[in-house]
């Protein structure tokens, strides 16, 4: 009887300390479980906080760059404004010399200078309003790059917060795994009393077999009670031991965890929407000698017009030149098939915000053009305009404007469309190709230098869709010359080599199409370059 009364107590002891050591178990679980979705939650924002951090760092360094420009725009036109000045006394003294003059000579010369002047102060009107806008807009850039620097500010900030959280969350895991050990440790000893408990039950019931085979009926029915306690101990024991695995195995996924919340790893990556993204293999050592940088595309192609007629090679023509720019000169592209004027407007916005100062970019459309004769200006039609509705229209001048704003070294237009000549109209000169050896030296030169530049596929009146199989002339002519250049292609070469295919393949169709190639006027052109870099 007293052995019996020990075991018993013995038995609510344990049963005790295994209820207390299974709600350790579950408070443990839960804060373990609460701690890795925070950590979870943490490793996020610090993801976001850290690419809104890098987009900020190359918005402030468009803006800044957007600055500089405006700057030294200011500059050159208070340049131009002093030099008028200047010839406006030279006029006014002139005028003085000849003043007291009655003949008919002295009369007409006077006129004559009288108009010039005139003219010139009409001139210095239009600098120096022209000069306060510049300066009006230079004010609302440095607005923008203190608002940019501010907000950059608070970005940095916050990284700085998340990176502090994230090592309070790392403390938190380590003493949640401290605890897991000490569980680990008491689940081991709770074993071991329990085995010890099992023997000792083990020995009684030995005991108890013998009294049962001297037929006492109570020792039979404790006996039975023994033995449905010893099973349920050996099942609990059984469930111990599967829990303590089970243990091991979180203490080790906590681990792993731990090792992925460090701090100043390799930031997360990111893609723009909508842009196509290739790795190219190296360029060719005469690319890498010439420093040229990134090359970025925009591919216009339009077919289906909801109140015109629809085209038949324009989004061909996009896709095979998209495809071609990625894969043989290293290009990342967005293509845009049936644009509207909002969605080609905001694309070259995008541009003009994320490009830098390194930078290529080539804008190439496909798609109808028009022409106003009243002032000489030409337009790209997206699927949405209407003939006789210039609302949806863009114009040649706002499509210089974006460019002209645009941080890119160098920025090519090829359009392929009527009327695109007008384009070309503006600047007087037409630029023709260099020496056919093309030093490396000079290229270093056209490569460092900025270029604003225009490739049109015909003058002021319409040009063929079709006639190059599946593609326009024009288009056929120009992806085969850049699928057959194996090194470095100058804009201006490429427009001597597309210009007799081109004029040809037209004739034969008995209309008249000749490519132009020109400097775009008032986009910051600065006697460099366009360079198409095969990526060998």
């Amino acid at each position: 009887a007293e052995q019996e009364a020990q075991i018993a107590r013995q038995a609510a002891e344990l049963a005790q300390a295994e209820q207390m050591l299974r709600v350790q178990e579950s408070t443990l679980a839960s804060r373990v479980a609460e701690t890795q979705d925070q950590a979870a939650a943490l490793r996020v924002q610090l993801g976001d906080e850290q690419f809104q951090g890098k987009s900020m760092a190359a918005r402030l360094a468009a803006a800044e760059e957007r600055v500089r420009a405006s700057e030294a725009r200011i500059a050159e036109l208070e340049t131009d404004l002093d030099r008028e000045r200047r010839l406006i006394d030279t006029e006014r003294g002139r005028l003085g010399e000849v003043v007291a003059g009655t003949s008919q000579a002295a009369q007409a010369e006077r006129a004559r200078l009288e108009a010039e002047l005139r003219d010139r102060e009409s001139r210095v009107g239009q600098q120096q309003a022209l000069i306060r806008e510049m300066q009006a807009q230079d004010q609302t850039y440095a607005s923008e790059v203190s608002r940019l620097q501010a907000e950059q500010a608070a970005s940095e900030g916050a990284i700085q917060l998340q990176a502090t959280e994230t090592a309070t969350v790392r403390a938190q895991l380590a003493s949640t795994e401290q605890q897991l050990l000490v569980t680990q440790q008491n689940l081991a000893q709770a074993s071991t009393q329990l085995e010890h408990e099992r023997r000792r039950i083990a020995a009684e019931r030995q005991t108890l077999d013998h009294s049962r085979a001297a037929g006492d009926a109570q020792r039979q029915s404790e006996i039975q009670r023994l033995n449905r306690e010893l099973a349920r101990l050996e099942s609990e024991n059984i469930e111990q031991k599967a829990r303590i695995v089970e243990l091991s195995t979180a203490r080790s996924e906590y681990s792993r965890l731990l090792a992925s919340a460090e701090i100043g790893g390799a930031a997360p990556t990111f893609r723009a929407s909508g842009v196509s993204v290739i790795t190219p293999g190296e360029r060719s050592e005469l690319g890498r000698q010439l420093g040229v940088g990134s090359y970025h595309a925009l591919i216009i192609g339009n077919n289906v017009y909801a109140n015109m007629p629809s085209l038949d090679s324009a989004i061909t023509d996009a896709q095979a030149i998209d495809q071609l720019l990625r894969e043989r000169y290293g290009f990342q592209t967005r293509l845009l098939l049936n644009a509207t004027r909002a969605e080609i407007l905001s694309a070259l916005n995008d541009y003009r915000l994320n490009l830098r100062e390194t930078d290529n970019f080539l804008i190439y459309y496909a798609g109808h053009g028009e022409l106003d004769n009243r002032n000489l200006t030409g337009y790209w039609l997206p699927v949405n305009a209407r003939r006789d509705d210039t609302t949806e229209w863009i114009s040649d001048r706002m499509i210089t404007e974006q460019v002209n704003l645009m941080a890119a070294r160098h920025v090519m237009i090829v359009a392929d469309s009527c009327y695109s000549g007008a384009m070309t109209r503006s600047s007087g000169a037409r630029l023709l190709s260099r020496a056919s050896d093309a030093e490396l030296r000079r290229l270093t030169m056209l490569a460092k230098l900025k270029s604003r530049t225009v490739l049109t596929s015909g003058g002021e009146a319409p040009v063929l869709d079709g006639g190059g199989g599946q593609h326009s002339i024009f288009a056929r002519a120009f992806l085969e010359i850049l699928e057959n250049n194996d090194g470095v292609l100058e804009g201006s070469a490429l427009y001597n080599l597309i210009f007799d295919p081109v004029k040809q393949g037209a004739a034969r169709f008995k209309v008249d199409q000749s490519p132009r190639y020109s400097v775009l006027a008032d986009a910051g052109h600065g006697q460099g370059e366009f360079l198409f870099i095969f990526l060998g």
